[in-house]
């Protein structure tokens, strides 16, 4: 029979058994094994799979969300902390793409749309026809625009038009202003005279100001005064002087200044006398040259 011996070693307890035969012979005996304990391998949780445990329901709600992190879920929901803490008045859902038209009125009209044309309350500058607004705004309407958004477009484009109208005055001027150097310097001295002339030829043959002003801007400074000149120039002195009786040629005798010019008008409309007339022919000259004199006072 074997006996067991505990022995300890130094400072460092070191245990150990030997295991003795009674006779003292020291022979050794193998102790019987010892037990084995298996122990479950532990479970590394997947790091990079932060949505590892949710339900195949959450998992496809936040992978359709697109969140890669936490970071990303931390984020959406204190975007959406901050918009459910927003007032109802705050808060609007935008229509579909293929929504009624009545959801969409109800959408613009929460922006600011007004409900009426005459609610926009556009004002236009001092002077300005109304017309194109009478016309722009029930396309405001149409299209959804609010008030602010109104008011700024229209505001846009009054000052658009009016730069352009300045750059097209300026320009025009810069013409003019060449035309003129360039017809003086081809007159000389009768400049002034001929340019007159031609004024007056206009005048009776009643184009207005603002008339006369448009086919300067049509045709330009410089052909306009060369027209007028020419019908000016139709009706001469020397025409004149061949006139055996302007007034009588005119059937003018007794004639009051109102009915040369009704009669001029007339004459107008007559293309055919008209075409004679810038032919230079004599007796339209003359007819002409009449009324002008009884309109003018010339003797």
């Amino acid at each position: 029979m074997l006996k067991r011996i505990f022995k300890f070693f130094g400072n460092n307890v070191e245990l150990g058994v030997c295991y003795f035969a009674e006779d003292g012979t020291g022979a050794r005996e193998t102790p019987p094994a010892a037990p084995q304990v298996t122990t479950a391998p532990a479970v590394t949780p997947n790091s990079t799979d932060i949505f590892a445990g949710l339900s195949d329901e959450h998992k496809a709600f936040a992978q359709n969300k697109g969140w890669k992190d936490i970071a990303g879920v931390v984020g959406a929901y204190m975007n959406a902390e901050k918009l459910i803490g927003a007032p109802a008045e705050e808060m609007l859902r935008m229509p579909k793409a293929d929504s009624k038209p009545e959801e969409w009125d109800a959408f613009y009209a929460r922006l600011g749309k007004p409900a009426t044309v005459e609610d926009y309350k556009i004002e236009l500058p001092q002077g300005a026809d109304d017309s194109f607004l009478k016309t722009i705004t029930p396309l405001f309407l149409k299209n959804g625009l609010t008030l602010k958004q109104a008011q700024g477009l229209t505001k846009d484009y009054n000052d658009m038009a009016a730069k352009l109208q300045t750059e097209s005055d300026a320009a025009y001027k810069t013409q003019t202003e060449g035309a003129t150097a360039k017809l003086r310097s081809e007159f000389g001295q009768s400049y002034d005279s001929k340019v007159e002339l031609g004024r007056r030829a206009a005048q009776a043959f009643g184009f207005t100001p603002d008339e006369i002003s448009g086919i300067e801007k049509a045709l330009g400074f410089e052909n306009t005064m060369r027209r007028f000149i020419r019908m000016g120039e139709a009706v001469t002195e020397e025409a004149v002087i061949k006139n055996l009786g302007n007034a009588a040629a005119a059937g003018g005798f007794g004639m009051s200044p109102a009915q040369a010019q009704a009669k001029i008008e007339q004459l107008k409309t007559d293309k055919e006398w008209t075409a004679r007339y810038i032919a230079g022919g004599l007796k339209e000259r003359q007819e002409m040259d009449g009324l002008l004199r009884i309109i003018t006072g010339d003797k």
